[in-house]
């Protein structure tokens, strides 16, 4: 390779000894100037810096602050040390040990990323040291050069972190320096004078070794605009260019930007001579090839068909093959991946570079779904999601998410609550959780923005004491019809078997459910309006002795009723193939296939653009007839459906009516009907 010979030339120069570092005579009384140096031409100088007066000296008072900073830090209170040594600069300025404190502070900035700040502590104004800003012992001074170094490459001044680095030349740290200054020098564009700057730190060194050194010197910060800015800056024909271009190409390729990958990957093929190098790029030319190809109605499924979930990944697979049929004329390829993240994104990766897929549908677990995620919008691959977690897939225009979130599910049984029943003021009565939290949240919010009140919050644990306490808390009781009931309903966001534990205890503490809609109450006793979420939408929930679950209100994904169409015509067809009952699952499975179903009938392609054609033809579906119910797709590519409420009566539960209906139901009946 063309940079390795220059490179023997180097070594060649080293091996007759270092290039002078011409450094300072020793320094006159008081702040030390930038050292001056022998370096490339283009690493601008500095003026040097005024003579300041005398540096006042130690007292007690500063030692004694600069060792509580220093033992502060040992143990383990680094906030605390910074505190005492900003003081210790703030009071005591000129001193050695204010000039350590800057030093110091400058060393945390820069372990935080604050480069801008460790400047300030280490530097004064327009680039000259200021009065109390170098230590006079050379250790500190050493390490406040350092400090101003790094905090010049921190913002991508390399020129001037250049010049301190190949300033420190003669110091205790001449290796250190010598790699700061090579690094800088890469990073500005100037790689002959770099590679000159690392030979002193490698005496002997083969030029292979001494290359290694200075890539792994410069690979952790070429990434993004650092990389983009080195390779415009460097000129065809310079020793690096390939190997800068080969790291744009891999960068580019895993932002999803194809086009800019494959002219980096053809850059490097023209310029390379090394059989490595050129290796690479062609193989990340046949990848952006087999990205291209595309089998216009083939869909990669991923779900989990083994492992823990695999119940959950076969029953998704019974609802997507319900909806597309044998004779459907797409393709379908199925990949396990086992509920593992990492697996599944492997597994999204092959379905798309040798699967040549379309499209994707799936995984279901929250993690699995966002790793595909970040692979579809990678690659450009229209993706319908069946997770329900509200936030895998938001910023991300190629993934769609078709089933219900907690959130929603929250949102759309406050939105009837205000909307249908007319209430203003709430109760929320959450249980301890990741998912009772998000439902209480969501809740709240949307009561708050239709212009409702939160009265009263409580979360409980699954002790039944805690339970009792924390409805106790809700009313603000201390014995059972002492406490004050200032709203109207109560969300209750559990499974159907722990709300059968839980609302025995609002009936302990002396509080009325409201069993029919127009059952009121008192003033000192109104009757409260139970909502829930979709984890009532079980039989257990229903309570034929106490009624507390009466008249009770609640979502679901999927429910089936024989008045209803869509849905009757899906239960029927599921028990026919399967001979049970479908789950609210296999349903929304079955809705997800069937959307992207309807887009893959899009006209064919079979380049990357068939993609594009996909995910246009997605955005366009507009009142899908699902199980479910209708789907629409808007353009932002949100995916809008409306859940099914329900409700508890008698001893079984059905579709929420409207509530005059579900007054006249729920009346007394008498010889000549509904009193």
């Amino acid at each position: 390779m063309l940079r390795t010979c220059l490179l023997a030339m180097v070594v060649m120069v080293a091996g007759c000894g270092p290039a002078p570092i011409v450094r300072p005579s020793d320094p006159p009384p008081g702040p030390t100037p930038t050292p001056a140096v022998d370096r490339p031409a283009k690493v601008t100088d500095v003026p040097p810096s005024p003579t300041f007066p005398e540096r006042p000296a130690s007292t007690p008072e500063t030692e004694a602050m600069w060792t509580e900073a220093a033992t502060l830090e040992a143990e383990g209170r680094p906030f605390e040390g910074r505190r005492v040594l900003r003081r210790l600069v703030r009071e005591a300025p000129g001193t050695p040990e204010a000039a350590r404190a800057r030093v110091r502070l400058a060393e945390h900035a820069i372990a935080h990323g604050a480069w801008a700040e460790a400047e300030a502590w280490v530097e004064g104004p327009a680039g000259i040291p200021a009065a109390d800003a170098e230590p006079a012992d050379d250790a500190w001074r050493y390490r406040g050069f350092r400090a101003r170094a790094l905090a010049y490459e921190g913002q991508r001044r390399w020129d001037e972190a250049a010049r301190i680095w190949l300033g420190l030349g003669d110091s205790d740290e001449p290796a250190e320096a010598a790699e700061g200054a090579a690094r800088a020098l890469f990073l500005s564009g100037e790689t002959e004078q770099a590679t000159e700057a690392l030979a002193p730190a490698a005496p002997g060194a083969t030029p292979e070794a001494v290359s290694e050194r200075l890539e792994q010197l410069v690979e952790p910060v070429l990434t993004g605009e650092v990389l983009e800015a080195l390779y415009g800056r460097l000129p065809d024909g310079n020793p690096w260019k390939a190997w800068v271009a080969l790291k744009v190409a891999r960068e580019r390729w895993q932002a999803g930007e194809m086009e800019a990958a494959e002219a980096a990957a053809v850059a490097v093929r023209a310029e390379t001579r090394d059989p490595a190098e050129r290796a690479e790029a062609e193989a990340l030319l046949a990848q952006l090839a087999a990205w291209r190809q595309v089998e216009p109605r083939t869909l990669g499924v991923l779900l989990p068909l083994s492992g823990p979930h695999e119940g959950i990944g076969r029953a998704a697979l019974e609802g997507l093959q319900l909806a597309i049929g044998a004779d459907s004329g797409l393709k379908l390829i199925v990949r396990d991946t086992k509920g593992d993240a990492a697996e599944a994104a492997r597994q999204a990766e092959s379905l798309v570079l040798e699967g040549h897929v379309a499209a994707m549908l799936g995984p279901v677990g929250h993690l699995e779904s966002a790793a595909v995620a970040e692979v579809t919008q990678r690659f450009g691959v229209p993706h319908v999601l069946l997770t329900s977690a509200h936030e895998v897939g938001v910023g991300k225009p190629w993934v769609f998410r078709t089933r219900l979130s907690p959130e929603e599910q929250a949102a759309a049984v406050a939105r009837y609550a205000v909307t249908n029943m007319g209430v203003q003021r709430v109760g929320i009565l959450y249980p301890e959780g990741t998912l009772g939290e998000t439902s209480m949240a969501a809740f709240f919010e949307e009561i708050v923005r239709l212009g409702g009140e939160v009265r009263a919050v409580e979360a409980y644990g699954k002790d039944g004491q805690e339970v009792r306490k924390a409805v106790g808390r809700l009313v603000a009781a201390t014995r059972p019809g002492r406490g004050v009931v200032d709203f109207e309903a109560v969300f209750v966001p559990d499974e159907a078997r722990d709300v059968k534990r839980v609302l025995p205890f609002l009936a302990s503490w002396g509080l009325l459910v409201k069993t029919s809609p127009e059952l009121t109450g008192t003033s000192k006793r109104p009757a409260l309006q139970m909502l829930g979420s979709s984890g009532w939408n079980d039989p257990v929930v229903i309570d034929v002795a106490q009624r507390l679950t009466e008249n009770a209100v609640f979502v679901a994904p999927f429910f089936h009723d024989p008045d209803e169409p869509r849905g009757d015509r899906f239960a029927r067809a599921f028990f026919t193939r399967y001979k049970r009952k479908p789950f609210a699952f296999h349903a929304e499975a079955h809705d997800a296939a069937a959307l992207i179903a309807r887009a893959l009938v899009a006209p064919e392609g079979n380049q990357a653009a068939r993609r594009a054609e996909v995910l246009a033809a997605l955005k366009g579906v507009r009142n899908l007839e699902g199980a479910t119910g209708l789907l629409s797709v808007l353009e932002s590519g949100q995916v809008v459906r409306r859940p099914k409420l329900l409700t508890v009566h008698g001893d079984e539960l059905r579709a929420r009516l409207s509530e005059d209906e579900e007054a006249a139901m729920r009346r007394p009946v008498g010889p000549d009907g509904p009193r």
